[in-house]
């Protein structure tokens, strides 16, 4: 027990000594560390501090999800959903909530985004949204001490199947601004959009969240809307067959309104039975074209829009305190390892017998 006493007793001291080695350490290179932390988070600081502030607006909504399976079925569906399993039934779609944030980012769904009229902070003229990335953005000031020869081309009519490399690269700008992603657990979709200019952003965000829904509505309805306009074309198809029977019936009537033969007869009642046919038809037709309009608005998801993209106030990026901070917590750290790595490397060069004994001769 004593020796073990003893033991930790030393494992302490040894401890108390080596922070009080480290202390005076410092001490001794106080001059050295502060100029290096102040190298360090000088450069830190020119860069940081030259690049431009970005904005983030954000839009949360909620979409309808539409199951054809009801009951416990349905509940299965929707629990397992949630634990990403996904099991027969439930919902039919093929491209479904996990899709989403993909279909934000497609060349196409990004190329007629660039399309889209702005109002940057400040201005009272709209611009399309290529101009504002391409002319309204700051850049660093080291960018412009190697211009480009390709800056002055004008980009033209971008056509997402073909595009030239700064077309591409304007695209690809586009697509890393923008952010979404699907909660399962809360069955919501988040939507983000960073940009120099706030209202650029809020404008931006709100627009994407536009067009997603009515993507989404579109494909939802596509097979409702399609049957739809089938019933139309039927339905009045029907009716001009009923209002044609309809007028050869009463041609025949107001001219054979006093003859009694039964061939008359005959003839008039056959146009009597092809006019009820047809209305019959008709009537049929207009019914089922009720249904078609019924279910297209029963396919149409709904929306709810949790939290609505508001102009940022505060900047999201760079953090200029935080990285100043950063580097010079890591700019001392490192000082004093090198500090402590060449002690070390001294030390022993001084216990080496080797290189002791070629200093002697």
């Amino acid at each position: 027990m004593e020796e073990k006493e003893i033991n930790t007793e030393q494992e302490k001291s040894s401890k108390l000594l080596s922070i009080i080695d480290l202390v005076k350490l410092v001490r001794r290179h106080l001059l050295f560390i502060a100029v290096t932390c102040l190298v360090v988070v000088g450069i830190g600081s020119v860069y940081v501090f030259s690049l431009p502030r970005s904005y983030t607006s954000r839009v949360v909504l909620a979409p309808e999800l539409s199951s054809k399976t009801g009951g416990l079925g349905g509940n299965l569906s929707s629990l397992t959903a949630l634990a990403g399993i996904k099991l027969g039934g439930g919902t039919d779609d093929a491209i479904n909530m996990e899709h989403y944030p993909k279909v934000i980012v497609t060349p196409t769904f990004l190329a007629d985004l660039l399309k889209v009229k702005v109002r940057p902070q400040g201005k009272r003229n709209k611009v399309t949204l290529q101009e504002y990335l391409t002319r309204g953005q700051k850049a660093p000031w080291w960018s412009n001490l190697f211009p480009s020869s390709d800056e002055e081309k004008p980009l033209g009519t971008i056509n997402p199947y073909r595009m030239t490399k700064k077309q591409e690269q304007l695209i690809r700008e586009l697509k890393g601004a923008i952010f979404s992603k699907v909660e399962k657990t809360t069955v919501t979709i988040t939507i983000e959009v960073t940009m120099q200019d706030p209202e650029v952003a809020t404008q931006l965000c709100d627009t994407i969240r536009t067009r997603l829904q009515k993507y989404i509505t579109r494909y939802r309805t596509n097979k409702a809307r399609n049957d739809l306009a089938y019933m139309e074309k039927i339905t009045k198809e029907a009716k001009e067959d009923y209002l044609d029977a309809q007028t050869r019936y009463a041609q025949f009537s107001d001219t054979h309104r006093d003859l009694i033969l039964s061939s008359y007869r005959q003839e008039e009642e056959r146009l009597e039975n092809e006019v009820q046919l047809a209305y019959n038809v008709y009537s049929q037709s207009a019914q089922q074209m009720q249904l078609a309009r019924a279910k297209v608005q029963e396919s149409t998801p709904a929306f709810t829009i949790l939290e609505p993209a508001v102009v940022p106030v505060k900047p999201s990026a760079p953090k200029r305190m935080i990285t100043v901070a950063v580097l010079c917590f890591l700019s001392f750290f490192g000082s004093v390892t090198w500090l402590l790595l060449k002690q070390s490397y001294r030390k022993h060069k001084g216990n080496n017998p080797q290189a002791t004994d070629e200093a002697g001769e």
